[in-house]
């Protein structure tokens, strides 16, 4: 893998993913079920001594039976996105639990920020738990527009 454009902890990353979203489906054999592949192919997609990868058919497939957002989020922190899954609930009682659920998160990523704060400065270790606080947040009010969406469309 090392002639290849991205670190090579990024294929690595890949591969590993690849594999959990296999074991999310069960077996090599039943992953090749679900597939056009055999299972043969299916292990070689997940050894991460070989350079072969699993084409976007075969995972569209596996993402379809699991509804796995991970491999998915591997792919997109490639170019600096975020994957956020669409909410399952519909109705008013949704939206006003998600409302909640996002203010909640924000108070405590306000709360963090003060914190962080308090000695004029924001360290590196307070930045990547403000930022993944700021993450659900995001996920939060994605989830939250499309209830609303959904509530407006019925």
């Amino acid at each position: 893998m090392d002639s290849r454009r991205l670190r090579a902890d990024v294929y690595l990353a890949l591969k590993t993913e690849f594999r959990e979203l296999r074991k999310e489906v069960g077996s090599q054999e039943r992953a090749a079920e679900l597939t056009r592949v055999d299972q043969q192919t299916i292990s070689l997609y997940e050894n991460r001594n070989r350079p072969e990868f699993a084409p976007l058919d075969v995972v569209a497939d596996l993402l379809d039976v699991t509804g796995s957002t991970a491999l998915l989020q591997q792919l997109a922190d490639v170019v600096g996105a975020v994957v956020i899954k669409l909410p399952e609930g519909v109705g008013p009682a949704c939206v006003i639990e998600s409302s909640g659920k996002m203010a909640v998160q924000l108070g405590k990523v306000m709360v963090a920020i003060g914190q962080a704060l308090a000695d004029g400065q924001i360290s590196e270790e307070e930045s990547e738990r403000i930022v993944g606080k700021l993450q659900g947040v995001i996920v939060s009010a994605h989830a939250l527009s499309e209830q609303i969406k959904a509530e407006a469309a019925k």
